[in-house]
């Protein structure tokens, strides 16, 4: 059985094609088979590391590579690049009208048109210093300011802030205020911690309300507390002397004030000592004996080292 195998070298005739009144025919019929290595002027694939490699042209002009930038996986087609079109048809989508503020759209023929661009009509570039908020500054723009700078997680404004809702804030600290009159309804607090201090300047504190300060009512032995205000001393149910010892007069604000009670009436039987801390002194003494009953004893502090009876 002959085999459609050619080799060796094939010389041209001078003529191809059919003999005498014969009809026309294939003048070559069959398979060639073969690597075809040594043909040339043929492209042939030369590199393809995926399947979803779309071919082009290689460097030689003879060879067919695949592009890793241009996949085709059967359903999509990807392009790890810049693409570039004088115009783009979407037939599948839905036509919308262009306008100016819309940049891209799809015009009635549902081509893709550039509407506007920054520094155009439709001006859409930052404005302002480096960190400034951005904000509509009207006709379509937006702009920036000097004095709304955003940075390093802070939030500098210079100028007025009105505020119509709530702000909440886990640290609110102010620095420096010019208001005349704090209004606010409901009750408030300040401070939480007993080292923390207020103060009000002016020529005087006036209150249109009812003055309230702490109470501390004890019936042992003990140092009050740098917060106190009232230490109420109970002589009766200890049956027992008991000692007031003062905080340390450095610790405390010049003029504060301690107001120390026997709440008991039995100072007279079981003494109520108020006792300065370590050296220091009440008018030159280390401490000063309640022993009538239902006596008081007021002192302040000068901020140091001394208490004074007032």
């Amino acid at each position: 059985m002959a085999k459609n195998h050619l080799t060796g070298t094939v010389r041209a005739p001078a003529y191809f094609g059919p003999l005498g009144n014969k009809p026309v025919d294939n003048i070559i019929s069959g398979q060639l088979h073969g690597d075809g290595t040594n043909i040339t002027n043929v492209a042939r694939i030369t590199s393809n590391a995926t399947t979803d490699y779309m071919l082009s042209v290689g460097a030689n002009g003879q060879s067919l590579v695949g592009e890793p930038n241009l996949q085709f996986n059967g359903t999509r087609l990807y392009v790890n690049g810049n693409v570039t079109a004088s115009a783009l048809n979407l037939p599948s989508l839905p036509s919308a009208t262009a306008v100016a503020t819309s940049y891209l759209a799809l015009d009635s023929n549902n081509n893709v048109v550039l509407t506007a661009s920054s520094g155009g009509g439709g001006e859409a570039t930052g404005r302002g210093p480096v960190g400034s908020l951005q904000f509509h500054s009207g006709s379509g723009t937006i702009s920036g300011s000097t004095n709304l700078l955003f940075a390093n997680d802070r939030l500098a404004l210079t100028g007025t802030l009105v505020v119509s809702g709530t702000i909440q804030a886990n640290v609110f600290d102010i620095i420096q205020t010019n208001l005349l009159e704090i209004n606010s309804s409901g009750s408030t607090n300040f401070g939480n911690s007993a080292d923390d201090t207020h103060k009000f300047q002016g020529k005087h504190l006036q209150l249109d309300s009812g003055f309230v300060v702490k109470r501390t009512r004890i019936s042992s032995s003990q140092t009050i507390g740098m917060n106190n205000y009232y230490v109420g001393v109970d002589s009766f149910t200890p049956s027992a002397s008991v000692t007031v010892t003062l905080p340390d007069a450095s610790t405390l604000q010049n003029g504060q004030v301690y107001v120390i009670k026997d709440e008991g009436g039995k100072a007279d039987l079981y003494n109520v000592l108020v006792k300065a801390s370590g050296s220091q002194l009440i008018d030159s003494q280390n401490q000063v004996v309640l022993q009538s009953p239902h006596a008081s004893l007021t002192l302040y502090c000068d901020g140091a080292s001394k208490f004074y009876i007032g």
